[in-house]
């Protein structure tokens, strides 16, 4: 190993600098497996004091440079943050304006590699190009790492970045990306990575919660990137949330979802108005993107065979042997896009739809596991997507012991704001656990428990299939205490073509309000029970409940009404179909 310290003109130029050899950067190791007794922590704050509310002003431009290696070199288990590549007056592909965390250059491309392992680069800022790490021209392999919270550009005050290519990542050489989370990087062009020429193999790996003007997740710039068995999700951009194409992009295995864009502007995938612009997905799904899932100009070229596509609608590209859903019938594939569970639910179209042949890495090797590790192939044939498997979640049954409205894990205690939220996300909630995202999940109270919930400003929310059994509407009541409505129950997913079931027995709903001051959604209807979904009610007391609507007042304890005839008309068929009793609000004058 060889360390050395680079001096330019001032402290903020010092840098590691590594060639050939293996380096973690302790020094004193007698071999290369003894280097993984622990981690180093290289920084680029100077002053120490990032983390103690100072500026990063004085921060190295860059943590380590990589320059000049004709054989392979290898950086094991190290942490590079806190790199500030800076310097506006400086060139842009400079290590002064460039790759804050790592900056490669590598002019014997044939012979030399750089190989990052067990690496984490998080932090990390440039001026203009690669906030994690700049690779000009190098040979680069990243495994087993993460890279996260880079930023490539200049933030404006909305947090934007206006300049910039390559939160994470910014490549003009070959790259080879696996095993590896890249997350919450940011950037105007690519966020997670920006590839401006050359080719990219990207396998086994997660793009998440970036956020660029043009691709959330990647920006490919120029050349070809080939990305198999990984999971883009949770980007964001203007243009192509999870993936803005202007080159060569073609997908094995892969789940672009729940990304988002500006309406039509592909929330999934953008693919350039460019008779060079090649889209090729195979296995693949590209579902629940906001902004459209795939979004094709005319020139461009869109490929594949075996895929699912939640919503096909602005592409037309040619394809065999796949699944396209419409913007009035879109087909969600996922256990639960909304917790970002993207494991296949039981009966899934996706499910053994896949090409068990074309399950397969660049060098032709079959991929053995999913992105989880599960086995691939469990059945007939290869699932589409990034994971193998049905599942089946059942409902879940809570059992409310307790009038209070505490959120806290290990109390004993399960309250009705805890049990709500547990089955509303799917997931598990203080003493709440997960609920299912495939059947309607039962709240119950337990025995003996009697008397008032009083709410405290916050409404209660449903948002999904959900029973709440009452001991009886004269034993237990939910009291607002005029602070806020009851309950509001609706399906937050507007392109869901299924309404989410709800049905509330043996409970007396009261002292619900809402005005035109009020903090709660919608807050001029219904006091009481405001609901979008389809709703079952059964020995149910709702009385004393107050709506402002437009400025008149009306005694409101269900549903939304969008005139006085048509709440009259909904009031007299709830009445007549359930046992329930209305008992209205005396006059606010």
């Amino acid at each position: 190993m060889e360390r050395s310290t680079r001096i330019l003109a001032a402290p903020r130029s010092h840098s590691l600098t590594a060639s050939e050899s293996t380096a973690d950067f302790a020094g004193d190791e007698a071999d290369i497996a003894s280097r993984y007794g622990g981690a180093t922590i290289l920084t680029g704050d100077l002053n120490g004091d990032d983390s103690t509310g100072g500026d990063n002003s004085e921060n190295a431009y860059t943590v380590v440079t990589a320059l000049n290696f004709e054989s392979m070199t290898r950086l094991d288990r190290v942490t590079l943050s806190a790199g500030n590549s800076s310097d506006i007056d400086a060139a842009v592909n400079s290590p002064l304006r460039s790759g804050g965390g790592l900056y490669v250059i590598d002019w014997t491309p044939e012979n030399g590699e750089l190989l990052l392992s067990n690496v984490v680069i998080d932090g990390n800022n440039a001026n203009q190009h690669g906030g994690g790490i700049y690779n000009s021209e190098g040979n680069l392999s990243v495994l087993d790492s993460i890279i996260s919270s880079n930023t490539g550009g200049v933030l404006n005050s909305y947090g934007v970045s206006i300049i910039g290519e390559g939160g994470g990542i910014y490549s003009k050489g070959p790259l080879f990306v696996s095993n590896t989370d890249l997350k919450e990087n940011h950037s105007q062009y690519g966020a997670g990575i920006y590839q401006f020429e050359g080719t990219s193999r990207i396998s086994d790996s997660k793009l998440v919660d970036g956020s660029a003007s043009y691709g959330g997740g990647i920006y490919i710039n120029s050349g070809d990137m080939l990305m198999t068995n990984s999971l883009v999700t949770d980007n964001w951009g203007s243009f192509g949330g999870g993936v803005y194409n202007n080159s060569v992009f073609h997908a094995v295995n892969t789940t672009i979802a729940a990304n988002g864009a500006s309406p039509g502007r592909g929330g999934g995938v953008y693919i350039t108005d460019s008779t060079l612009s090649q889209v090729e997905l195979t296995n693949s799904i590209v579902a629940s993107n906001s902004g459209g899932d795939l979004l094709q100009n005319i020139k461009a070229s869109l490929t594949g065979s075996h895929n699912l596509f939640g919503d096909g609608t602005g592409q037309a590209g040619v394809f065999t042997n796949t699944l396209i859903g419409t913007t009035d019938s879109p087909i969600d594939p996922f256990v639960d896009s909304d917790s970002k569970d993207f494991r296949l639910i039981l009966g899934s179209p996706a499910s053994d739809a896949g090409s068990t042949a074309l399950a397969v890495y660049p060098d032709t090797s079959p991929i053995t596991s999913d992105l989880s590790g599960a086995a691939r192939v469990q059945d007939a044939s290869v699932d589409m997507g990034a994971f193998e498997g049905a599942v089946f979640i059942p409902a879940q049954t809570y059992v409310v012991n307790s009038l209070g409205l505490d959120i806290a894990v290990g109390d004993g205690v399960l309250t009705l704001p805890e049990a709500l939220a547990a089955s509303n996300a799917n997931l598990a909630v203080g003493d709440a656990q997960a609920g299912s995202p495939m059947e309607q999940d039962v709240i119950q109270f337990a025995p003996g428990l009697t008397g008032t919930i009083t709410l405290n400003g916050s409404e209660l929310i449903v948002t999904g299939d959900l029973r709440i059994e009452g001991p009886g509407a004269t034993v237990l009541t939910i009291d607002a205490n005029e602070l806020s409505r009851v309950i509001r129950m609706e399906d937050p997913n507007t392109r869901n073509t299924d309404i989410p079931q709800v049905d509330v027995c043996g409970l007396t709903i009261t002292g619900g309000k809402t005005t035109s001051e009020s903090t709660s959604v919608y807050n001029e209807y219904d006091g009481g029970i405001y609901s979008t979904v389809d709703l079952s009610l059964d020995d149910i007391v709702v009385r004393e409940n107050y709506a402002e609507w437009r400025g008149e007042e009306f005694t409101a304890p269900l549903l939304l009404q969008s005139t006085t005839q048509q709440f009259r008309q909904i009031m007299r068929m709830m009445e007549a179909a359930y046992t329930i009793e209305i008992v209205y609000y005396p006059s606010m004058e």
